[in-house]
């Protein structure tokens, strides 16, 4: 499944913070697009992220027959509990930041009802910080590589993140965090999303118009001044545009310092998206200059929740404080 934030017009677009994964919409739109009456299971709390500030990896070794998608070839920390320890530790930084504690359970009570804590868990896990985790619930055995000392590296920083988050702080949490997870796939072999591709590459499709099966060949990332309106044609530039972004960093992480200037802020009152043909990989915008998202910013944060600028520092996680409020009867 796609992030909940394809298909929204770039006029609506909200920060998606660390209520979804990549800082393009707000947990609204995710829960819409990834709503379900799944119910996350607490995680073991020896196995990384425990709700607390001293969480400790797990150093049991994992079933040497596991030849699943949680299978490491180091002891410790395994891909599934990875996943959703990164999801309690963004959702312990959310309630830290919002109500004062970090430890808010299921059906907490927080100012506006209670809190959600099994769907927060749930989202936040499925994206991670900044899409660090977009994908990787689908990994194979041999099409990845998880380390594990960055593995507890995010899952710390994540939940000792500041509330006024600083562009500096936020680029070291997401390098952390997609380096945690690395693709092996090599290039020109086949792959079913980006996260399978080895750093560097992205996951070109086969089928570029789409939406659903995103598979193709590993292909190296698109340079500066190269073309990215050529890897997604859905029908939906809104669509496309984050699509897009695949092309022109690893995992649209901004590794490169480069994104895909898909959208003229300077036609009309609201914008429009430029001819295909003009969708290039460019150096990132300065701060007080207009973005879509995070990695448009060459220092700051794409304050997506307001006026669509880039700034530092950026109140990040304050901005998801009633995505996961229930409200009282």
């Amino acid at each position: 499944m796609l992030p909940s934030h394809y298909g929204v017009p770039m006029k609506n677009l909200r920060l998606l913070a660390f209520t979804t994964g990549t800082l393009f919409l707000s947990s609204a739109f995710m829960l819409a697009a990834c709503s379900d009456d799944t119910v996350v299971t607490p995680i073991d709390t020896d196995s990384g992220v425990d709700g607390g500030t001293d969480a400790k990896a797990d150093t049991s070794t994992p079933d040497a027959t596991d030849s699943g998608p949680d299978a490491t070839a180091d002891a410790g920390i395994t891909l599934d509990n990875y996943i959703t320890n990164v999801g309690e530790a963004l959702c312990n930084a959310i309630t830290r930041c919002c109500f004062g504690n970090p430890n808010v359970p299921d059906g907490g009570a927080v100012t506006g009802g209670t809190f959600g804590r099994a769907q927060c868990v749930k989202q936040q896990a499925h994206f991670g910080f900044e899409q660090t985790n977009f994908g990787a619930e689908d990994l194979t055995s041999g099409t990845f590589v998880l380390d594990q000392a960055k593995a507890q590296q995010c899952m710390q920083q994540a939940e000792a993140m500041q509330c006024d988050l600083s562009g500096a702080s936020l680029r070291q949490i997401r390098s952390v965090c997609f380096e945690a997870i690395s693709g092996t796939v090599a290039k020109d072999k086949a792959c079913k999303a980006d996260i399978e591709c080895a750093p560097g590459s992205f996951c070109n499709p086969t089928d570029p118009s789409s939406l659903t099966n995103r598979a193709g060949t590993c292909q190296p990332l698109r340079g500066a001044g190269g073309n990215c309106g050529d890897v997604a044609n859905t029908g939906d530039e809104d669509t496309d545009q984050q699509l897009a972004e695949y092309a022109c960093s690893s995992r649209a992480a901004g590794d490169t310092g480069l994104h895909c200037d898909s959208f003229d802020f300077t036609a009309g009152p609201d914008g429009a998206y430029r001819a295909r043909a003009d969708w290039k990989c460019m150096a990132g915008v300065d701060n007080g200059q207009k973005c879509s998202s995070n990695v448009w910013c060459k220092t700051g944060i794409c304050d997506t929740a307001n006026d669509g600028i880039c700034k530092d520092p950026l109140e990040i996680l304050q901005n998801s404080c009633t995505a996961f409020v229930i409200p009282a009867p």
